[in-house]
This record gives C-alpha cells, sequence and structure tokens, in this order.
C-alpha cells in the first residue's frame, strides 16, 4: 500500500474533491478516469496531456500498470514512476482502477457497497475513504495489509 504520507493523503482528497466539483469524468479516458484524474492532481498534467501519453502504449491503466517497465521509452510509464515516487505502488493505482482494495473497501459502509469501478461517485467515495485510511496508519492507528479482490456486478 501506499506510505502514509500527507502528500498522498492531501491528494487523494482533492482529486475525490475537483471530482465532486464537476470536473470532466470519463472512465474509458485515461486523463479524466479514476487514475487520471489521481494523475492530474501529482503531476499537473492535463487530461488531454495524459490521454495523448497514455495511448502511445496498448490497453488501460490496468493493463499499464502490469506492464510498467521504468526504463521503457513510453512517455506514460514515465508518468508512472513519477506516481511511484510519491509513495503509490502499482498494485495502489491497480486497485483504484478497480476499486478493489480489501483495506479500502473495509473503510466503506456497507450501505455504500458494492461500488462500481466506472461511476464517478464510488471513485470519489473510495478515494476518501483510501485518505482515511492512510491517515489512520499515519497516526499510527491501523496496521497495514493489502490485498486486492475483484468485485462482481
Amino acid at each position: 500500500m501506499a506510505r502514509p504520507t500527507l502528500e498522498i493523503i492531501l491528494g487523494l482528497r482533492e482529486t475525490a474533491d475537483r471530482m465532486g466539483d464537476g470536473a470532466p469524468y470519463a472512465w474509458g479516458h485515461h486523463g479524466s478516469c479514476n487514475c487520471g484524474h489521481l494523475v492530474q492532481t501529482i503531476t499537473h498534467e492535463s487530461p488531454g496531456k495524459i490521454q495523448a501519453l497514455a495511448v502511445e502504449k496498448l490497453g488501460d491503466w490496468s493493463d499499464k500498470f502490469i506492464a510498467y517497465c521504468p526504463t521503457s521509452q513510453f512517455p506514460i510509464d514515465h508518468v508512472i514512476t513519477q506516481m511511484l515516487e510519491v509513495g503509490f505502488t502499482t498494485d495502489d493505482l491497480y486497485a483504484l482502477e478497480r476499486l478493489c482494495d480489501r483495506d479500502v473497501l473495509a473503510m466503506i459502509p456497507e450501505h455504500r457497497k458494492p461500488l462500481r469501478h466506472n461511476r464517478r461517485e464510488d471513485a470519489m467515495v473510495y478515494m476518501r475513504a483510501w485518505a482515511d485510511l492512510l491517515e489512520a496508519q499515519l497516526m499510527g492507528v491501523v496496521e497495514e495489509e493489502r490485498v486486492c479482490v475483484e468485485i462482481k456486478f
């Protein structure tokens, strides 16, 4: 799981707030989906620029995290490297795209489940819960355990 740092916690909350304020959301657009919005916050790149970099390498974000290579010449791998340097892991980012981290899901009230990976509101709920979990870890309240599960619809 991501290192519990103030930069990551604030980044997740800022991203969820921006999405809540009506920023364009499209799960099929690399710059405006779950990961795309977080990438915007962390790298300060526009959705269009993120999309342009991402389409140079096949697949959606999940595929890109699986095939990530820090020494490749693909610009999107440089973007992923920036995210990792902040403290995220490729597993974190994969789970964000699918809204599937078990520890994050445990922070979400049952009446809000199941989450749909391609719904703006669900992505916002997930990011806020993730920020809450990391904040609790930062404060020493929760021990870290990382497992990703697939949510069936």
